[in-house]
């Protein structure tokens, strides 16, 4: 009997024992940019880290995003790293090229979220490789940095890395020659032809926007959405250089 009341208390003990508490870390995004950056960029990340969860991890950000030159933008990059905070390392594009343009002197504000999720690395050792969890250390400095990597202008000049706007560049160039491509085929080969090229997959976001459009408007919204796009695309040839044109931009069909 004595030793069934020690068991049971055993198990009480072992069930009442301290989990880890839960961490909720709020740090403010420091701006890093180099001097004479167009864009300045505040806000801040929330942290949330489960130790007792297998997916511990999750964040949320908020961060406004000023525009502080005299000139309207195009394209921004720009890059969020976190010390100590899982999760924060990340670079963004925005591409204001099929939209709006980013004016001088506004701010948009931007929200996140990620996760929740694990942190791990793979490690190599005599045994082999094995997956080991990422655990920043109690009481660790976390950070977060952003950096305003490129900017293009409406005029096509630029600002920062070119490098780093590769991808988002690639990829506008695919869109125009995409677009163009859509309303030639609308124009001479009509209605069912251009639904039907509509359809292909794609990657590329301004053409998912008007496969989504399809699903939920008649043909001459799509069409409308399709004459703006193009002409936008033709308003923006006028404005930018010659050379950025022929460098940065697109090649736009004669």
């Amino acid at each position: 009997m004595n030793r069934f009341i020690l068991v049971v208390l055993l198990a009480l003990c072992g069930l009442g024992s301290a989990q880890p508490a839960e961490r909720v870390s709020v740090i403010s995004i420091v701006d890093h940019s180099p001097s004479g950056s167009p864009l300045s960029v505040r806000g801040d990340v929330t942290a949330y880290d489960k130790p007792a969860e297998q997916l511990r991890y999750s964040v949320k950000g908020r961060a406004s995003v000023t525009n502080t030159s005299a000139r309207p933008i195009v394209l921004t990059v720009v890059s969020l790293v976190g010390t100590n905070v899982p999760g924060v390392n990340d670079t963004s594009l925005h591409e204001y090229y099929f939209s709006e343009l980013f004016e001088p002197r506004s701010t948009e504000e931007r929200e996140w979220t990620f996760g929740p999720f694990v942190s791990r690395t793979e490690v190599t050792s005599e045994e082999g490789k094995k997956w080991v969890d990422l655990e920043p250390a109690r009481g660790a400095q976390q950070k977060v940095s952003a950096s305003v990597l490129f900017v293009q202008f409406a005029d096509g000049s630029t600002w920062g890395d070119r490098e780093e706007a590769k991808a988002a560049l690639a990829t506008r160039r695919e869109s125009v020659k995409r677009l163009f491509e859509l309303e030639s085929i609308y124009r001479h080969e009509g209605e069912a032809a251009f639904v039907e090229d509509l359809a292909k997959p794609t990657d590329l976001p301004v053409i998912s926007g008007l496969q989504d459009l399809s699903n939920h408007s008649d043909m001459s919204k799509i069409v409308d959405r399709l004459v703006r796009l193009t002409s936008l695309i033709e308003e923006h040839r006028r404005s930018m250089k010659s050379e950025a044109r022929a460098t940065l931009d697109v090649r736009y069909p004669k």
